[in-house]
């Protein structure tokens, strides 16, 4: 089965658990700056965070279908390329 249709699939089962902006930057290897500009561009599609307070979580499912779309993005033209 193709890896990002199964993550797809996690994302039924697994429960919901938020992540602050320092565990975001380090699931990511970016910095804070890297990560507000990601949220700037609207064509990153990047998950916008739910604001508590002063502070900003994302859910992490909602990065996981993030991860998945974008694995399938970068795939599609290698795939494509194998039928040429």
């Amino acid at each position: 089965m193709n890896r990002a249709l199964g993550a797809l699939d996690d994302l039924v089962t697994k429960p919901k658990r938020e992540l602050d902006t320092a565990a975001v930057c380090r699931r990511y290897r970016i910095s804070d700056t890297t990560l507000d500009r990601r949220l700037d561009d609207r064509s990153s599609r990047f998950p916008q965070p739910h604001w508590r307070g002063r502070r900003r979580f994302w859910l992490e499912s909602e990065l996981d279908a993030y991860d998945a779309a974008r694995r399938l993005v970068l795939e599609a033209p290698m795939k494509l390329e194998l039928f040429s």
